[in-house]
């Protein structure tokens, strides 16, 4: 029984780690990467470097249930620059925010978990 379930969970993750596109650069310099949630959401993580010190970080989940609450983070090497929730009026929802550029390579993490069906995405690049 062990055994089983170790298999299985070796296989959602591999399952999670094969839908997950690598960061590849976007316009301008940047990195982006997109996957799949845990349902029937996908996601894309876009990230950039912008003048006078600061980054600019979107992250978008589409083809979701509109009217349904999400929690939202953002988080630039641990430390979070957004958190809040969102409840789209259509089939995706779109956050887009600024935060301070830090020294060094930037780890930006983003998720998003549904209230009501419990559903998360979760993605993250690496921009320096």
């Amino acid at each position: 029984m062990r055994k089983a379930i170790r298999f299985g969970m070796a296989g959602l993750l591999a399952v999670g780690l094969l839908t997950m596109a690598p960061a590849a650069f976007a316009k301008g310099g940047g990195v982006k990467a997109s996957g799949k949630c845990s349902a029937s959401g996908v996601w894309k993580l876009k990230a950039s470097t912008e003048d006078r010190g600061r980054l600019e970080v979107e992250f978008q989940v589409d083809n979701i249930k509109p009217g349904q609450t999400w929690d939202v983070m953002l988080s630039d090497n641990g430390t979070a620059f957004f958190s809040g929730t969102k409840t789209p009026a259509r089939d995706a929802f779109h956050v887009k925010k600024r935060p301070a550029n830090q020294a060094g390579t930037d780890m930006i993490n983003a998720s998003a978990t549904n209230q009501v069906t419990g559903e998360t995405c979760m993605g993250s690049v690496s921009i320096g």
